[in-house]
């Protein structure tokens, strides 16, 4: 247990090399322990890690692992999670569609099993796969959703995440100043909350955002200080 924590924390954290290595110990370590819920979260965690790493194939090999093992502990906010991830799995393959299914159907789980926490991580999915089908309002409609629950729980991570898609959303939208504030917001609240990694992440997503508008300029000192952060 103590070390899935840890490997969760480095997921969070988006140190997803670290979290690999810890889920890895965590399940030589459980031996012929079956805790079928651990070893869900276990494999779930190994499918967030590879699919940030860009190994798809390994990340749905061990998302399925962990959905089979919730369906059979018939844990609906578990289940919900793993359809998360999954549902970004296939969006990543271009299957929208599908992906936007699996939202759906994680946001009714979570309904049933009575779990606000991890509501707003499905909203900022809702709203990314909406942005990808090119329906800009939708996006920001579920970002704003995701950002007034997670303000309520405290998410700091789902907060910045809903400011960050709603900052794109808004710039595809060419509502400029308002994407603006919305990066702004998350670059803000990212540098007062030590999580270095994703602060970097989100200096680098603005200055791509800021390229594709054709200002240069002012995406420069964002790409110098996403490096900064990212050899720290």
């Amino acid at each position: 247990r103590i070390l899935e924590h840890l490997a969760t924390i480095h997921v969070h954290s988006h140190s997803y090399d670290r979290a690999i290595s810890f889920y890895e110990e965590a399940l030589a370590a459980a031996g012929s322990v079956r805790d079928l819920s651990s070893m869900g979260r276990t494999y779930h965690g190994l499918g967030i890690a590879y699919q940030n790493l860009g190994d798809l194939d390994r990340a749905s090999e061990y998302t399925n692992k962990a959905l089979a093992l919730y369906a059979l502990e018939r844990d609906n906010a578990l289940i919900a999670r793993g359809e998360n991830e999954l549902g970004l799995l296939v969006m990543h393959q271009g299957d929208l569609r599908r992906a936007e299914e699996l939202f759906r159907s994680a946001l009714s789980n979570l309904s049933e099993a009575g779990d606000e926490r991890a509501r707003s991580h499905v909203l900022i999915s809702l709203a990314e796969v909406k942005l990808a089908r090119g329906e800009p309002n939708e996006a920001i409609f579920f970002a704003d959703q995701a950002v007034e629950l997670a303000t309520q729980l405290g998410e700091t991570l789902a907060l910045t995440g809903a400011h960050q898609v709603a900052g794109a959303a808004y710039s595809y939208m060419e509502n400029f100043d308002q994407s603006d504030a919305e990066f702004s917001e998350a670059i803000t609240v990212l540098t007062h909350s030590g999580f270095q990694e994703r602060l970097a992440e989100c200096h680098a997503q603005y200055a791509e955002n800021l390229e594709a508008r054709g200002d240069t300029s002012a995406a420069a000192p964002h790409w110098r200080e996403a490096a900064r952060l990212a050899l720290k």
